[in-house]
């Protein structure tokens, strides 16, 4: 589900669409324009959107009340988050035992995912709103999650060290990678999904051969929060507690650059384009909390391009959305804010009654889901740029 941007038309406009509000519906699958193929007379559909738009199909031969139905209709689309310049929260997804650590979407957007700190693992239906599966394992909090590229595999990485791999479809246990001499933070599997990256408190990533499970690459640092691969699969980021980041050559197994941040470096995103690299870091060794800034870097190069402040505390995730344009970010003021990459501008603040602590984006930027301390996930509509 997502915003469908909607055009209504009228008679004067050879359409024969008019509004109405109507119940026992269906789906339609995707945001597409209606047409006489959707519908037969008398039945009616629901867009994908948050607040559902319902179209009822009807002949009309007075035209001045087709085209008063309409105004009025577009005129209320617009008070809706289906013309929202905002993402208009939609739903929240209840039932985790403890803080949301870490959660993602499915490539279809029809499935989200998420980890608590309860150690289990809830698949949800997005267009329903509601729990669909639930995947039991780890024997402590859930930190970390990553979907293979293919979505047939889901990696999951816990405070008891162990790393799990598991069937999407069938909900069984894969594998179980072990090795690792701390929690596991991050985890990300590598365009190509043959090798999965994890990084740990104990100071290591790692790389591990997805079919076989065997570890076959252990590079030593410092209390690693986080790790991502570019996606041409030739650089592995990571982000560590001695604030550095780190862009490491896949081929050469060398570091070409090393990115300054002041504290623990506990998230990074790459753009879809892998051309720009976002950073954050808290700095948790202040007794008091200093505002953290997130820095975008271009990543040929290594050098800065700009800096993002307006968060009052510290900042625990980023996610860019699919076009690269927007970099969403959530911490410990409670907030979710939206951030254009191009002006290096704020967009929006999303409040919450809670910490946040993750963030993701469906693959076509259409929906943000954001977790929180308090166990609970919030899904946003985000309205396509005009």
């Amino acid at each position: 589900m997502g915003t469908g941007r909607v055009a209504l038309g009228h008679p004067a406009l050879d359409c024969d669409w008019l509004t109405v509000p109507v119940l026992g519906v269906r789906f339609l699958e995707t945001a597409r324009a209606v047409s006489d193929q959707d519908l037969v007379p008398g039945e009616a559909v629901v867009m994908p959107s948050p607040i559902n738009i319902f179209f009822e199909k009807r002949y009309s031969h007075n035209r001045l009340a087709s085209w008063l139905v309409s105004m009025l209709a577009i005129t209320w689309l617009c008070q809706t988050d289906v013309l929202a310049e905002e993402p208009v929260e939609r739903a929240v997804l209840k039932g985790a035992n403890g803080g949301i650590y870490c959660l993602a979407f499915t490539g279809d957007g029809r499935t989200l995912v998420t980890g608590s700190h309860d150690g289990i693992v809830k698949l949800w239906d997005v267009t329903m709103a509601r729990e669909s599966a639930k995947l039991t394992g780890h024997s402590e909090q859930v930190r970390c999650m990553a979907f293979a590229p293919d979505d047939k595999t889901l990696a999951t990485g816990s405070g008891d060290k162990t790393i799990r791999l598991w069937h999407v479809a069938s909900g069984r246990e894969r594998a179980v990678l072990e090795g690792h001499d701390g929690f596991i933070n991050s985890l990300a599997f590598s365009p190509d999904g043959k090798m999965l990256a994890s990084g740990s408190q104990d100071g290591t990533v790692r790389l591990w051969d997805v079919n076989t499970g065997k570890e076959r690459l252990s590079i030593r640092d410092f209390n690693v929060h986080c790790v991502a691969f570019a996606p041409d699969g030739r650089t592995l980021a990571w982000g560590n507690g001695d604030g550095a980041v780190r862009l490491f050559d896949m081929a050469t197994k060398e570091t070409r650059f090393t990115l300054g941040h002041s504290g623990n470096v506990v998230s990074i995103a790459f753009t879809k384009d892998g051309k720009t690299l976002a950073s954050t870091a808290a700095d948790f060794a202040k007794l008091k909390v200093t505002p953290s800034e997130i820095k975008l870097w271009e990543v040929v190069s290594g050098k800065q391009q700009g800096v993002f402040k307006g968060h009052s505390g510290w900042i625990f995730c980023l996610a860019f959305d699919a076009s690269g344009d927007t970099l969403a970010s959530g911490g410990t003021d409670d907030t979710v804010r939206l951030w254009d990459v191009a002006t290096k501008k704020e967009k929006a603040i999303l409040k919450h009654s809670n910490n946040v602590w993750c963030v993701a984006f469906t693959a076509n930027g259409s929906t943000l889901a954001s977790g929180t301390t308090d166990g609970n996930v919030k899904l946003w509509s985000c309205p396509k740029e005009r």
